[in-house]
């Protein structure tokens, strides 16, 4: 004999009665689910077996057959007439009654198995948690009992799920998750993953997803296979947040927006403490793996504390070689301590076109990036921008100390902040108000193969004494660069400059360097070149340089063609404070040029259409000027011919107190030394 498993159902209200009085024939019953008008299923026979209709329809005395329910499920009854008019709609219907009335049975009628646990296929455990509370599906919680069966479909129900307790969820797959969902931890609620090579939550096409104060964690990530694996991974999705997480000892990434993320935002999240180590590991990032895929856009990753530490970038944002360039992204207000490649990484190869992404980097603190990754000693910058794609990205308002810290090369812009290879046809970079500070190795700014031209503005750059291989700001073979109001303070004085231009192997141009204040270096504004290569259309305007151990500003042999030197406050010490040599077509005027030592400026060699006129002050005449070169011409002010100095054939003294009749200015004939060789004719006024 089979024991009955369902309840018999009993009609909550009198037999149906017609407006004369007499029974009602032909009156059905109709049956939900509680709270919905979803069907549910009735039975003919207690075990639950012979499925009866639904609505079902009364005999002509108003008489139901016998009708069983199953007591695992909360019921809706509605009772209308053979027309259809409602007579009665009982929600929620009990099937046993009293004896049902336990905490499950309580749960059943207050939190009912829903339409979306329906929908989903999900059955709740323990009804006497609502819908959403990960406990009602039945997991351990443990952090030993594998739970993922219990977790997926906790996840699948989707809408608003939390995780209301300070405990641990085991799980050993990727947990799928899906649209218009929120999910929501305590302190403590902790996910971990024991499997390796798989996420912890994925998102594939969807949107409006938040994640919220889980606590995502890995304790053999080390041994895992792939870097492409995350605590979270949104593939293709848009408009979903991640906040309020802590990562820790991730494999691959920590938060990944890839192949086509869009609209979303990681904020507030804590990464730490990276199992997983080597190329393309990183706490955050933003890619496109797939060739030909959608590009990520518009994203934001913002105030995050990312100290990975073992994984090669704090946050990238960058095409992996696929073709695909992330555009219009945000990292902001984050944190990042320790990393092996790179704090910021901005990797934009692209196509071999030139294009705009317009990423931005604004508002971070960078800080010990070594520079140790396997397998490229040239990384270590804080914040790294490179390629055909790097079109119109702005570093602004950053904070960088200490990074480069075991950089051994320097093919990658090793710097506080490195740009390199960015080509003509790309809207401008822009590096504007960062703090770079504590560099022990290589330099503060570091702009090389710029062709798209940057503006490098009110920055501030302090490099230590002890720091020999780096410049505090750098400008190498590149266009159209303007460097604008920085605040550079150089401590070694004995081998590193404040602002270098160089032209090594390639030309430069259209450089701009104004309104700077730079403190010591061995010179404070420096050119470099080899292989003859020179820059063109150098401008030097309305600095202040002081403190240097050599020269405030030095040109060196072939580097400036078509240079202006001008509004410039130049302070040398024991050396000259303005030295040239071999320069072609360079004005200097409205100068103040000072220095303690015997020369005060200073040509040499061939510098052809060259200019130093009277307008320059500070110099004087005499021991000060120098001009052992040929085809500069000196112009200054005076009340004699020199006695001293050493002088070019046309160099002029402009009389400093012309009388009628009297001189007007002494011009050089003979090259030579003031008071010696050289020959300086009177020339009147009359």
């Amino acid at each position: 004999m089979t024991t009955p498993v369902g309840a018999l159902f009993y009609n909550p209200v009198a037999k149906p009665l017609s407006s004369n009085g007499t029974f009602m024939s032909g009156c059905t019953a109709t049956f939900y689910l509680t709270g919905t008008t979803t069907a549910a299923t009735i039975y003919a026979d207690g075990a639950l077996t012979t499925p009866l209709a639904n609505p079902l329809s009364a005999d002509a005395s108003g008489t139901f057959v016998p009708i069983y329910l199953d007591p695992d499920v909360i019921y809706r009854v509605q009772i209308k007439t053979s027309t259809g008019s409602l007579i009665s709609d009982t929600d929620p219907y009990i099937p046993s009654g009293l004896s049902n009335l336990t905490q499950q049975g309580l749960g059943k009628v207050f939190y009912p198995q829903t339409a979306a646990e329906v929908s989903a296929s999900v059955t709740p455990v323990d009804y006497f948690y609502p819908q959403g509370d990960v406990r009602r599906y039945g997991p351990a919680l443990d952090g030993v009992t594998d739970d993922t069966t219990e977790l997926q479909n906790w996840v699948k129900v989707g809408g608003n799920l939390t995780f209301p307790v300070p405990q641990t969820a085991k799980i050993s797959a990727a947990l799928t998750l899906l649209s218009n969902t929120t999910i929501t931890g305590v302190k403590g609620a902790t996910i971990l993953q024991g499997a390796n090579d798989v996420d912890h939550f994925k998102a594939t096409s969807q949107s409006y997803i938040t994640i919220r104060g889980l606590h995502f964690l890995k304790t053999s990530g080390g041994s895992g296979t792939t870097v492409h694996v995350a605590g979270v991974e949104l593939n293709g999705c848009t408009y979903c947040l991640v906040e309020n997480c802590v990562f820790e000892g991730m494999q691959g990434i920590g938060v990944w927006f890839t192949n086509g993320t869009s609209y979303c935002t990681a904020r507030g999240n804590t990464i730490l403490n990276h199992l997983g180590s080597g190329n393309e590991t990183a706490d955050i990032s933003i890619d496109t793996q797939v060739v030909s895929g959608p590009a990520c856009a518009f994203n934001v990753v913002d105030g995050n504390f990312c100290y990975g530490a073992i994984s090669e970038f704090g946050i990238s944002c960058w095409d992996p070689d696929v073709g695909v360039l992330p555009l219009k992204n945000l990292i902001c207000n984050n944190r990042i301590g320790p990393h092996q490649g790179y704090g910021i990484l901005f990797y934009m190869p692209g196509s071999a076109s030139p294009a705009n992404t317009f990423n931005q980097a604004i508002g971070n603190q960078i800080e010990g990036i070594l520079g140790n990754v396997a397998g490229n000693p040239n990384s270590g910058a804080g914040i790294y921008v490179v390629g055909n794609g790097s079109g119109g990205t702005q570093i602004v308002h950053n904070q960088i100390r200490n990074c480069c810290i075991d950089t051994s090369g320097t093919s990658l812009a090793p710097a506080g902040i490195g740009i390199n290879s960015t080509p003509s046809g790309c809207a401008p970079l822009v590096i504007q108000g960062n703090v770079i500070e504590g560099m022990t190795q290589y330099h503060g700014i570091l702009l090389t193969g710029v062709a798209a031209g940057a503006s490098v503005v009110g920055n501030s750059i302090t490099q230590p004494q002890a720091n020999s291989t780096g410049n505090a700001l750098q400008v190498v073979n590149s266009f159209d660069v303007g460097v604008y109001g920085n605040t550079i303070s150089q401590l070694n004085t004995t081998t590193q400059d404040g602002i270098v231009v160089e032209a090594l192997g390639a030309s430069s141009g259209a450089i701009t360097v104004a309104n700077n204040i730079v403190s010591g270096g061995l010179n404070g504004i420096r050119t470099i070149q080899s292989g003859g290569n020179t820059i063109t259309g150098l401008i030097v305007e309305g600095n202040h340089v002081t403190g240097c151990g050599g020269g405030s500003l030095v040109f060196d042999s072939g580097t400036v063609t078509n240079g202006l030197v001008a509004n410039n406050n130049l302070r040398g010490t024991t050396n000259p404070a303005i030295s040239q040599t071999a320069c072609t077509s360079v004005r200097y005027s409205n100068n103040f040029v000072v220095s303690s030592g015997s020369v005060i400026v200073s040509f040499s060699g061939a510098n052809t259409g060259s200019s130093y006129d009277k307008s320059n002050v500070g110099s004087g005449i005499g021991a000060g000027v120098s001009n052992a070169g040929t085809g500069l011409q000196v112009e200054q002010y005076g009340g004699t011919s020199p006695a001293a100095g050493t002088w070019a054939v046309g160099d002029r003294i402009v009389n400093s107190s012309p009388v009628a009749a009297g001189v007007a200015f002494w011009i050089c004939t003979t090259a030579g030394t003031g008071g010696g060789t050289a020959v300086f004719k009177t020339i009147s006024n009359t």
